[in-house]
């Protein structure tokens, strides 16, 4: 089922339905598509709030009119919209149309794709309103999922902190699987992905809000860790091109 808003809708209330009983015991939501008018994305965001957030909501974004843009153009494009929102796939398109797959089986908001779907982003990136931070991290090893709950519960509750999006990928302790969660405001959902096998455990996140500070969301990651390492850095995802 595709559910289709108008120009003007906030994003949050249409996810939070997903959140009921009655409609998440039959649908799953798989992602959420933003398009955006190529020729006109700079005086939209400037102009209509929602557009800011139906853009830090989305898991794919398509960028309209392409043809009528210049490649230096689409590129540059392509990167206000990465900064605003780095864990949506962007890709180009001629009047509205897309391979279908694209739209279908995103997997996105479920968090099927993984860690893959991620887009690098500089450390502290601002986007269009200068309020908005994007802020990635890593840590070596396995997670308390007990301890990471009560973190991520606390931060979304704070004032000072308004986390809009987070996404990523851990490493749960005595599991063998990876587990991939997607956050929208204090809506979080965690599901298992796929077995770690050979690779290195590791736990990466991905938020994106206002008055988010890097040290502080460094440390309440560290602080969550079964057998923190000394050697933590900062995550930037593994960029997937785009068409």
């Amino acid at each position: 089922m595709i559910i289709e808003t108008t120009g003007l809708a906030e994003p949050a209330p249409v996810l939070r339905l997903f959140e009921r009983t009655d409609i998440r015991s039959a649908f799953a939501l798989d992602g959420v598509v933003t398009v955006v008018d190529g020729m006109h994305l700079q005086q939209s965001l400037a102009e209509v709030t929602a557009c800011l957030e139906q853009l830090i909501y989305a898991d794919l974004i398509m960028i309209n009119k392409a043809d009528l843009l210049v490649d230096q153009r689409l590129s540059v494009l392509e990167k206000e919209i990465r900064q605003i929102n780095p864990l949506a796939t962007v890709e180009r398109a001629q009047f509205g149309q897309i391979d279908l797959p694209l739209v279908l089986e995103m997997g996105g908001a479920t968090g099927g794709k993984g860690i893959e779907s991620l887009h690098p982003t500089d450390p502290d990136s601002h986007s269009h309103d200068e309020g908005i931070k994007a802020i990635g991290l890593e840590a070596k090893g396995n997670v308390n999922l007990e301890a990471l709950d009560y973190w991520l519960g606390d931060l979304v509750r704070r004032r000072e902190a308004n986390v809009l999006r987070m996404k990523g990928m851990i490493a749960v302790q005595e599991d063998e699987r990876s587990f991939v969660f997607n956050g929208v405001r204090d809506i979080v959902d965690v599901k298992p992905d796929r077995l770690w096998g050979e690779q290195k455990r590791v736990c990466k996140l991905v938020f994106i809000g206002r008055g988010l500070d890097r040290r502080v969301l460094q440390q309440g990651l560290d602080s969550c860790m079964a057998n923190p390492s000394e050697e933590i850095t900062e995550y930037r995802p593994t960029q997937t091109p785009s068409c």
